[in-house]
């Protein structure tokens, strides 16, 4: 009899492991299968994994258990994707080996070679360059583990092997739109669109066959109208459910890489857009459709037209805000003066672009308010983009001080500071007294840093640690008032004497 124990026996690859293995034991081959699920073995926790395996002493072991998940959140929690898939692998690899195991399958994943690999990908192609900085954190921890088999290998002559499933979808796969990798996110698109086509056949197969019903059965014309409405809804539902899906293949084409930000931006931005305004223009055809299948409906509008100049001029006015969003939504799309994920200062306040919709721009301000202004805004008012050519950035932190102060101490302590913090990029940073007033002068410490947000926390710490230093070396030189003393003259004068 043969142990197995499959780790991860719930996720897609693992469920579909246990399923075959479930089928050779149906079939006759003794084995015995051992499962347990997350709630059941903490694998990130060692103790529990290592009473776990000397109490099971499985004869084999199947790696699968991992925190997997697609770009967005790779890039969003790149802690938790290095610390707990290190830890599943060191604590179950190692022990297994004490607990006797000398053979073991460990699945990793294709994201462990380097970004601009050759096509198709060799083996050996495998620690040649560098990685995709969005799952970096997990493919390292992948690697680890492939390092891990080789090494018990080596030393203890086990049987540990790594295998790297590629682009897998299936039963079991997380079909989330944003946490999943790209083709379970793209075919959860496409398998909506296709119910909705479903359903489009279906009723218009419905539709059909009413059509052949004798007219003078009770209900029928009312069957009949309810039909076409269903249709109609069916249809329209189903041509913006696949124009959504095709923006999203686009834009899942063109992801943010390193030095191609730029494009996907643009690509998105464009993208979302025009998506939203065809879609718009679906929604709206279908409503007419659906709304001249009532007689009335066509009655009213056969009316109206007698007095379509007036009614013209009063619908013109009315969607004039609406039609000079829309127009100015397209010539932001085609002349990019901002695109998603663009730093900008916008009445009076810093934000990111966040969403692009066909009549406003949603923007992002720094304590996580949500900023809403209409297109047309963008078109007649200056803004500024601080994001706009590059996302490298420029800043600056003002301190006032004494005039007697010596600037070259401070300037040596900030490049000692720069060096230190991990949000300057090595590019500017210098030191230059800028005004000089009435009481006091103003020292400019300027940064740079690879992007807006990690500028803002380089200029905060940067100013903590030149007022603390200035507080702790030259403190008689911080900013104070100025004042003389005069001291009281003797009269000069002869005193008058009564007589």
């Amino acid at each position: 009899m043969t142990r197995i124990y499959i780790a991860g026996h719930r996720g897609m690859v693992g469920g579909a492991i246990l399923r075959q293995l479930e089928a050779r034991r149906a079939a006759g081959e003794d084995l015995t299968l051992i499962t347990r699920t997350s709630s059941e073995l903490d694998l990130t926790n060692q103790a529990a994994v290592a009473d776990f395996m000397q109490t099971e002493k499985p004869d084999q072991v199947i790696l699968a258990a991992a925190k997997v998940g697609g770009i967005m959140a790779n890039n969003s929690y790149p802690a938790q994707f290095i610390y707990e898939n290190l830890m599943i692998e060191c604590n179950v690899i190692h022990q297994a080996y004490a607990a006797g195991v000398q053979r073991l399958l460990q699945l990793g994943s294709s994201c462990i070679y380097p970004k601009a690999v050759p096509q198709p990908m060799r083996e050996d192609a495998l620690l040649t360059g560098t990685l995709e900085p969005t799952n970096e954190p997990y493919a390292v921890a992948k690697i680890a583990g492939i390092k891990l088999c080789e090494s018990y290998n080596r030393q203890y002559g086990t049987d540990y092997r790594s295998v790297m499933p590629t682009n897998l979808y299936g039963p079991g796969d997380n079909f989330h739109p944003e946490n999943s990798h790209v083709l379970p996110a793209l075919i959860r698109r496409f398998d909506a669109a296709a119910r909705a086509i479903g359903v489009s056949l279906a009723l218009i197969a419905l539709s059909s066959v009413l059509h052949t019903v004798p007219d003078d059965l009770p209900w029928l014309a009312q069957i009949r109208h309810g039909t076409t409405l269903l249709l109609i809804i069916a249809l329209t539902w189903t041509a913006v459910g696949f124009t959504s899906a095709i923006g999203d293949v686009i834009v899942k084409l063109n992801p943010a890489y390193e030095n191609e930000w730029k494009r996907a931006r643009k690509v998105e931005t464009q993208t979302r857009f025009l998506v939203r305004c065809l879609n718009i223009v679906i929604v709206l055809v279908g409503t007419g459709a659906a709304l001249m299948t009532f007689d009335s409906v066509r009655q009213i509008g056969t009316s109206l037209l007698a007095s379509a100049g007036i009614g013209g001029i009063i619908l013109g006015f009315a969607a004039r805000p609406v039609l000079s969003n829309l127009l100015a939504g397209m010539q932001i799309a085609l002349t990019q003066p901002f695109r998603i994920d663009d730093a900008m200062f916008v009445q009076g306040e810093w934000c990111w672009v966040e969403e692009v919709t066909a009549t406003y721009v949603v923007l992002r301000v720094w304590d996580l308010r949500r900023l809403v202004v209409p297109l047309q805004w963008f078109i007649e008012n200056p803004f500024q983009n601080w994001s706009r050519n590059t996302a490298d950035q420029i800043g600056s932190t003002l301190i006032w001080a004494d005039y007697g102060i010596p600037i070259e101490p401070l300037r040596e302590e900030f490049y000692r500071l720069l060096e230190a913090a991990s949000e300057w990029d090595g590019s500017t940073g210098t030191v230059q007294v800028v005004e000089a007033g009435e009481k006091a002068i103003q020292i400019r410490f300027l940064m740079s840093a690879k992007n807006s947000t990690t500028l803002w926390n380089l200029r905060c710490s940067i100013r903590e640690d030149m007022i603390a230093f200035i507080q702790k070396q030259f403190p008689q030189y911080l900013p104070r008032y100025r004042g003389q003393l005069e001291e009281p003259q003797e009269p000069t004068g002869q005193a008058n004497v009564l007589p």
